[in-house]
């Protein structure tokens, strides 16, 4: 049986779709590279060297997430409570930057920062919103380096990378 639309949701598909579009040439204009839309619909793009998403939810069209995921893993020697007060440091000094600690379905846990964009949905977000939102979030991922006292990964904030093939976490 083929589920059809109702008139009502039609309208937050197309106001997605037109956000999804939106969101796509701004990331275009401001940097943003390799610019995908996944199975779910999400964007994941490439910005200095960083791979991010950009997180929709279809039955609130005017809230996105810009999201970078598992930009620290934790180290065995580090305490999960150590790395929570640094992601509560993050959090609390940098504007609109949630940083958190979760935990991968290998058991791995992961530090990841995220900025929720709300915006008339008429309107769209702005270039300037997505800007802000990708200038917060590398000052967020320093702010856990600086916390957690790694003075070697300091350097490395700038070309943070997710999991995968030559990235910090393995």
């Amino acid at each position: 049986m083929v589920k059809r639309k109702s008139r009502k949701e039609e309208p937050k598909a197309d106001q997605l779709d037109q956000i999804r579009s939106n969101i796509s040439r701004i990331l275009a204009e401001v940097g943003g590279r390799e610019v995908d839309e996944d199975s779910d619909g999400d964007l994941t793009f490439t910005i200095q060297g960083t791979r991010h998403f950009v997180v929709f939810d279809a039955e609130d069209p005017e809230f996105v997430k810009v999201l970078l995921s598992g930009f620290y893993c934790r180290d065995p020697r580090t305490s999960r409570s150590e790395v929570l007060e640094a992601c509560n440091l993050a959090s609390n000094t940098i504007k609109t930057v949630k940083v958190v600690l979760g935990t991968r379905n290998d058991g791995i846990d992961i530090v990841s920062a995220s900025v929720d964009l709300v915006f008339d949905p008429s309107l769209g977000p702005t270039t300037r919103q997505i800007e802000r939102a990708l200038e917060a979030i590398p000052v967020a991922t320093r702010e856990v380096y600086l916390a957690l006292s790694l003075p070697d990964e300091r350097d490395r904030t700038e070309t943070i990378k997710v999991p995968g093939e030559n990235s910090i976490c393995h």
